[in-house]
């Protein structure tokens, strides 16, 4: 009869003993190594374990984990921590889940130790409700970065999640972790999106984004990343996203990644954010006027810090449903916005309650060359060009036909034309 031995893992100070009923397993295993001692254990969640100390790999004190003890269930959260200890003494690391260890379990969230270097076939078959996979180092820091050596192909057979060339992607297209050694990546056709962390501080240089809309914070974060691809679908990416890296540092121009403004350094002092896009994520220069049109929702987090002069920004969307970052360094910029909106701009963002205002225009009306009126409006108020002209044209030389409406967010001159503009 195996020599029963009662350890401890890193969360714990009870040592328990119990007998183990899976040892027959460790002859099966893929590892091929001398089964030594079998032990059994409770982690931090009370979720018992098998495991047997392996050898053959170089790695001292190596344990591999075969499952929870027999008739015990891991619920919903399993964290498999990195060390083994005795008495309070750390004996060994964890390098490996064995064959079928977690099979048919309701695991909903899956810690697993950086120490891994094996995953067996079926340790993880049919866990149908996974949907998150993390990682944990020795000072119980989560990264979703991993070394792993080998993960069999059916270790995450029918799971919520699987595993496909250094990739865990769940069952909602989302990316949860990586392999830290890949440089080189085109996302999968199913990958909608990187969850923060996923290539925080790795080798990857190069990624095509393919399919995927959303890229969390810290995705890409002090990482090698020199060039990004694809990306037409994306809708949220933050500066947060992929600061500190070449990719960023390289930037001196606009950069549009679907419907997000990546980066523009700013020269006009009157600049209009492109109206081909939804987000803003960071923006660079000097400035003294930002005019935000009406197909701008979200300014996101530090978007305006590093502007330089900056006294107003205006708000063409007259519905208020622009979303403004409180952390943008806006405390003593003036926040125009039209008439009729400025309760709801208000009540969106309390934080810059104070900055918010809204304004009278004047507009000076010629016919040519003659002056016909000025008149004061509301900023915001839509102007449309009078049905007895074809034509107009502002002080700034921008053309306008009938029916257009006129977004003016500063006193303006408008010639009107009986015969159609065209632009010289």
């Amino acid at each position: 009869m195996k020599k029963i031995i009662g350890v401890l893992l890193t969360s714990l100070s009870l040592v328990t003993l119990s007998s183990c009923n899976k040892t027959n397993e460790a002859t099966t295993s893929t590892t091929n190594t001398t089964t030594t001692d079998v032990i059994s254990s409770y982690q931090e969640y009370d979720n018992p374990f098998n495991m047997i100390g392996i050898g053959g790999f170089g790695y001292a004190g190596s344990f591999e984990i075969l499952g929870p003890i027999e008739g015990s269930d891991v619920g919903e959260d399993l964290i498999i921590p990195n060390k083994i200890t005795k008495d309070g003494e750390i004996i060994g690391s964890v390098v490996a889940i064995g064959p079928d260890a977690f099979k048919n379990f309701a695991i909903k969230n899956l810690v697993l130790p950086t120490t891994l270097k094996f995953i067996y076939q079926g340790a993880f078959e049919n866990c149908h409700n996974l949907e998150n996979i993390k990682f944990m180092d020795d000072d119980g820091n989560i990264t979703r970065q991993f070394n792993i050596n080998s993960i069999d192909e059916n270790a995450f057979k029918n799971a919520g999640i699987k595993y496909t060339n250094g990739l865990f992607i769940n069952s909602n297209g989302d990316l949860l972790a990586a392999d830290s050694n890949i440089e080189e990546l085109t996302l999968p056709d199913d990958v909608k999106s990187i969850y923060g962390g996923v290539f925080k501080n790795s080798k990857l240089k190069k990624i095509d984004l393919n399919n995927a809309t959303t890229i969390y914070d810290d995705s890409f974060t002090g990482s090698k990343l020199e060039e990004i691809s694809g990306g037409d679908k994306i809708k949220y990416i933050t500066y947060y996203a992929y600061n500190n890296t070449p990719f960023f540092r390289s930037l001196n121009s606009k950069y549009v990644l679907g419907e997000v403004l990546l980066y523009d350094n700013i020269t006009d002092s009157n600049y209009i954010i492109d109206k081909n896009v939804k987000s803003i994520a960071y923006l660079y220069g000097n400035s003294s006027s930002i005019v935000i049109p009406k197909n701008i929702e979200n300014i996101y987090v530090h978007a305006l810090d590093d502007i330089s002069n900056l006294e107003n920004i205006y708000f063409e969307n007259i519905y208020g449903n622009t979303s403004i970052s409180s952390y943008n360094g806006l405390d003593n910029v003036n926040l125009i916005v039209p008439f009729g909106a400025l309760n709801y701009y208000i009540t969106n963002n309390k934080s810059l309650e104070n900055n918010f205002k809204t304004i009278d225009v004047n507009i000076s009306f010629y016919k040519g060359d003659t002056f016909i009126k000025q008149e004061t409006f509301h900023y915001g108020a839509n102007l449309i060009i009078p049905n007895e002209y074809i034509s107009a044209k502002d002080d700034d030389g921008n053309i306008y036909k009938r029916g257009d409406v006129i977004y003016f967010h500063e006193d303006m001159t408008l010639y009107l034309y009986e015969s159609s503009m065209t632009l010289e």
